[in-house]
This record gives C-alpha cells, sequence and structure tokens, in this order.
C-alpha cells in the first residue's frame, strides 16, 4: 500500500470511493460522562439495518466543499492498493468557516473513506496514522473527528486507534434527528 499527499484541487479520487455503508447496529451512549471521564457506550442492533450514503446528503458531497471552504490549507490524502486507489482522507485546517476547529493548533480529519473491497485490510489504519503524521508535521497537536452513533464501525476504529470521545450532541443533524453526533480527539504528537 502506498499513501501519499495529492493535489486538493480535484477531489475526484476521493469522491470515486463510496463512503456508504450499512449498520446493523447503533452505539448507545451514556446520558453523561462517567465518573473517570468517559462516556460509557453499548452496542445494540437494529431492527431493520441503516444503509447511509453521506455523499448523498445535499451540500455534502466532495464536489461541494471547494465551492463551500477555502481549503488552501486543507490536505489530501491517497491510498494506492494494487495499481487502484482505494482509500482516501482529508483533512482541514486553518479555515475560519469551518466552526469544527476550536483552535489553531487543531486539524479536523473531515473524510476518511475505504473502497468497500479494501475494507477491513489496513487501509483506514495507514491512512489515520498518515493523517496525524501529517498533522504534527504542519504543527497541529491535536486531531479532531466527528462520527455518529449510527457509524458504529467508526466508533471502535477510533476508540482502538487511541482517539478519546469528549463530546455528544443530540439534535446536531436536522435532517436525522435520532442520530448523536459524536466528537473524537486524539494529539498528534
Amino acid at each position: 500500500m502506498r499513501i501519499y499527499t495529492a493535489p486538493l484541487g480535484d477531489l475526484s479520487a476521493l469522491s470515486r470511493i463510496s463512503i456508504a455503508f450499512t449498520a446493523y447496529s447503533i452505539m448507545e451512549i451514556g446520558p453523561a460522562p462517567a465518573p473517570d471521564g468517559d462516556y460509557t457506550m453499548r452496542e445494540r442492533p437494529l431492527a431493520k439495518p441503516l444503509h447511509k450514503d453521506y455523499d448523498a446528503i445535499p451540500g455534502n458531497h466532495p464536489s461541494d466543499w471547494l465551492r463551500r471552504f477555502d481549503t488552501r490549507s486543507w490536505a489530501l490524502l491517497l491510498a494506492d492498493m494494487e495499481g487502484a486507489t482505494v482509500g482516501a482522507a482529508l483533512i482541514a485546517s486553518a479555515t475560519p468557516e469551518v466552526q469544527m476547529l476550536e483552535h489553531p493548533g487543531q486539524a479536523v480529519l473531515w473524510d476518511l473513506r475505504v473502497a468497500p473491497d479494501y475494507r477491513g485490510r489496513g487501509c483506514g489504519t495507514a491512512l489515520f496514522s498518515a493523517a496525524r503524521n501529517w498533522c504534527s508535521r504542519h504543527g497541529y497537536a491535536e486531531l479532531k473527528i466527528e462520527t455518529q452513533n449510527t457509524n458504529p464501525a467508526a466508533v471502535k476504529f477510533y476508540l482502538q486507534r487511541g482517539c478519546v470521545l469528549r463530546h455528544v450532541q443530540a439534535g446536531a443533524y436536522p435532517e436525522f434527528p435520532d442520530e448523536l453526533m459524536l466528537l473524537f480527539y486524539i494529539a498528534t504528537v
């Protein structure tokens, strides 16, 4: 597998990789942090599978991002395997209109995706490590990641890589009122 930084001007390589998934469970998050500072979590099976495709949400397709944001300080990392681009990570940094950025020393893992046939083969882990390294090299001490409780695979992925869940917000997605926004953080140095 080869991970490399690609020009951001055209996000077509990223948008050709499906971010869609089917969830058979959700993560139930405790209403308040536990005494040790960690949220309580429990995976609960769903009666009916939930199919999610974030790119299908209006305004959320990768082609929209170049029009919505000043992406000059962003980074696009691509993963090639077996002669094909099979994964991508997009890092947002130093962009005033990105409200997710809380301070100048923080970057946001805006997007992390792996082609369905390559999931579970180490591509996501390699991209996540490369994103942390990119942040460290560019002076960002912290990486912030957003996901939802309807994506238990992502929740487990970030927890297994040492990310800490610090914020849970209900009602963050008006079009998906039952979903919780989960914000994870990890140091890059």
